[in-house]
């Protein structure tokens, strides 16, 4: 998918000559066992399969770069500048909207936001837009549990310190672009509904 986008800091390399399994330096983790599920994750992550509906807040620093990255192909998409993925169904509450770019950027400039609260800086010059404003996108209430299940499933194997206090709420905070409402899971969802494992015990 190329560069990830990040802008290098004063006094740092460009992240893309600084990488690791394809982390920039930026987010290399410090533990061994970290630096290898970095590679893993790097490596076997399906592009547009994240789960990004919920709260860039819930998300570990893998999983944040995850969604920026996916936020960046899918606005590629969306503007016709790539072939594949056209029909993914997590693009579909995109191309429904009444300014799909316009929802993307929005939603790639709050990824960025969170970011750079944990004192890390994407290139928002590859979001394409300085332009923030979209109206929001509606998601229900059971979209956003299975996206919880979801997530906490892959934490309680990739970084399960992250769950350590989590209060769990009834109903999960979403990303700032989306506009809760109660429902089922998405209809573009359900088909993946029943391989979602529970999350792992510790």
């Amino acid at each position: 998918m190329g560069r990830v986008g990040l802008a290098p800091r004063a006094g740092r390399r460009p992240a893309d000559k600084a990488r690791e399994g394809g982390i920039p330096r930026v987010f290399r983790p410090k533990r061994n066992d970290e630096r290898r599920e970095a590679a893993r994750f790097s490596r076997d992550a399906s592009p547009l399969d994240c789960r990004s509906t919920l709260s860039t807040g819930c998300l570990d620093r893998l999983g944040l770069l995850a969604v920026w990255r996916e936020g960046l192909l899918a606005g590629k998409v969306l503007a016709g500048k790539t072939r594949g993925y056209r029909n993914h169904p997590q693009l579909r509450r995109f191309r429904e909207h009444a300014s799909p770019r316009s929802a993307i950027a929005a939603y790639l400039h709050a990824i960025a936001d969170e970011a750079e609260r944990r004192g890390y800086r994407f290139d928002r010059a590859r979001i394409g837009t300085s332009e923030r404003a979209a109206a929001p996108i509606p998601v229900t209430t059971g979209q956003l549990r299975f996206e919880a299940r979801h997530l906490a499933a892959k934490l309680s194997e990739r970084a399960p310190e992250t769950l350590a206090g989590r209060p769990a709420a009834p109903v999960p905070l979403p990303h700032p672009l989306f506009r809760v409402r109660p429902g089922p899971i998405a209809d573009w969802e359900r088909a993946g509904a029943a391989r979602v494992p529970p999350p792992r015990t510790p």
